[in-house]
């Protein structure tokens, strides 16, 4: 039978924790959020904090039944060899409820969490997992109920915010804040998974992320008149693309590229151009002969994206006919005769074999 040193300590209630809430950010930046899953996995996380919390004052003060308090203290190790098997799986943890409860006798940082509120995440909770509902319009405050608990609690652990949260601290500092708008906390969350994915892919060492192939370089990758151009990635340390058009070029024989869409072929954020602001995309960038000139500061996005809507309908016609002859082929979230069925166009065989 393990000790309980082997199946309990703090770190890996810390660390159990720590994955729980992940997941639920993950959900809840989903587009569009799911909001029971993160509700569901953040009340995990700060119950299981809850109970590390309360283990590192005493393992003991978290079991609820005499098998799980044999397991906490050790004492399962000392039973005679006649004596009833005692699983781990038949023992039995205090509730969540009284977990906040407890706990709040030995620390002031969660004076600020009600037991209603507490009470109202736990409801939610049960209702996702006993029923699979939740109640949109009170899940991101019940969201953030556990984030308080978590903040409170973490600091008492010995853990720090950023390594707990990751990337995911965004995510964080958004959900419960009604004064934010829509499109800031949509950036914010699809900003988190680019970032979660780079973590992911390439680690969280401070290595060079690979740039891949520059995939914006095939002719007509864009339709007729389309054309990118690469940028300074929001989430950092690597290059995606803005997708558009230029311009004419003026008597400098600079031209002005204006782009409607933006994604990254490394961390796949993506956004369209009334997502630019919030992200810090250029709207659009003039083009020189010798290359990328910088963009005017106060340069009206609005004219320019007017400017490039009345080309653009021009050009529908032939890159409807480019796609029919299958001499087109599109890039993610264009419209491509691959995804429709029809057969490839040699483009795509060209990618493939690159």
């Amino acid at each position: 039978m393990a000790s309980s040193g082997e199946l309990f300590d703090v770190g890996k209630f810390l660390a159990s924790s720590r994955r729980w809430m992940h997941e639920a950010m993950r959900h809840a930046a989903a587009e569009p959020p799911a909001y029971d899953l993160a509700v569901h996995h953040a009340q995990v996380a700060a119950e299981h904090l809850l109970k590390a919390f309360l283990f590192k004052v005493e393992p003991a003060l978290i079991a609820d039944n005499t098998t799980m308090l044999l397991h906490l203290t050790g004492a399962i190790s000392q039973r005679t060899q006649h004596a009833a098997e005692r699983r781990l799986e038949t023992g039995a943890s205090i509730t969540a409820r009284d977990a906040l409860e407890l706990a709040r006798e030995f620390t002031k940082g969660l004076d600020r969490v009600s037991k209603q509120r507490w009470t109202s995440a736990l409801n939610a909770r049960n209702s996702v997992a006993h029923l699979g509902v939740v109640d949109i319009s009170m899940a991101e405050n019940n969201i953030a109920t556990c984030f308080e608990i978590v903040e409170a609690l973490i600091k008492e652990l010995g853990e720090s915010s950023s390594a707990y949260w990751g990337t995911w601290m965004d995510i964080r500092e958004s959900l419960g804040k009604a004064h934010l708008d829509d499109v800031t906390r949509r950036m914010r969350a699809r900003l988190a998974k680019a970032r979660a994915r780079i973590r992911e892919n390439y680690g969280e060492s401070n290595a060079p992320v690979p740039q891949g192939p520059i995939l914006w370089g095939y002719t007509g990758m864009f339709g007729p008149g389309g054309s990118g151009h690469g940028v300074p990635c929001p989430t950092e340390g690597h290059t995606g693309m803005l997708v558009g058009h230029s311009m004419p070029a003026d008597e400098n024989s600079v031209s002005v590229f204006v782009a409607h869409s933006y994604f990254c072929q490394i961390c796949g954020l993506k956004a369209d151009v009334d997502e630019f602001e919030p992200l810090g995309i250029p709207f659009s960038l003039d083009v020189g002969k010798q290359g990328l000139v910088s963009s005017p500061a106060d340069r009206d996005p609005v004219e320019w994206q007017a400017r490039l809507a009345s080309e653009r309908e021009a050009e529908e016609a032939t890159l409807r006919q480019e796609i029919a002859e299958g001499r087109w082929c599109g890039f993610p979230d264009i419209e491509c005769p691959c995804e429709l069925g029809e057969p490839k166009p040699k483009l795509c065989y060209q990618y493939e074999q690159s």
